[in-house]
């Protein structure tokens, strides 16, 4: 039998709303979470960099990725959408 996986990217930000650097202690708890809840998860720690557009304005900020590929199963699912 094939399982169904789904992934969840998750991008946790790297700074602030006011420039500061967010302590990497709140980026491991996030990282600790994940993995307490499913055994594993991959982290992509360099810099994602995101773009979007408001008020005819381009911002931009800076992101790690976690990367989480588990069962597709309503319970993670659900888990994932109150994580979110």
């Amino acid at each position: 039998m094939i399982r169904q996986m789904r992934r969840f990217e998750i991008l946790l930000p790297t700074e602030f709303n006011d420039g500061r650097e967010v302590p990497r202690e709140l980026l491991e708890s996030a990282v600790k979470e994940v993995v307490d809840r499913f055994g594993a998860v991959s982290e992509e720690p360099e810099a994602v960099e995101g773009h979007w557009k408001t008020r005819g304005r381009v911002q931009q900020d800076s992101l790690s990725k976690i990367v989480l590929d588990v069962d597709d199963t309503a319970v993670y699912l659900e888990w994932m959408r109150q994580y979110k």
